[in-house]
């Protein structure tokens, strides 16, 4: 079970949720589980959307999009503490 004291947690270093007190913050990190990716492996794409919210913790995550002719267009690059996803699940992004 994953909480505030938890190594893995990183919902405090995140300026979104900056306001929630400590319980609050404790009550979200129980339904967000913690999930690891491998390199290389993508999140989400332009034919699956996600609406699921993602909290990088360590690494980093190229975000593109795939344009007609075939070619990754990279659109960014997330460092740790960026929050994605949800509604900018449109454009696949990859670990």
């Amino acid at each position: 079970m994953s909480g505030p004291l938890d190594p893995f947690s990183c919902l405090t270093e995140v300026e979104l949720f900056a306001d929630l007190s400590a319980q609050e913050i404790a009550a979200m990190d129980l339904m967000a589980p913690a999930r690891l990716f491998r390199r290389g492996e993508l999140l989400f794409s332009q034919s699956q959307p996600v609406t699921a919210l993602f909290i990088l913790k360590s690494g980093r995550v190229r975000v593109f999009r795939v344009a007609e002719d075939g070619k990754a267009l990279t659109m960014a690059i997330l460092e740790p503490g960026a929050v994605f996803g949800g509604n900018d699940a449109r454009r696949p992004a990859h670990v």
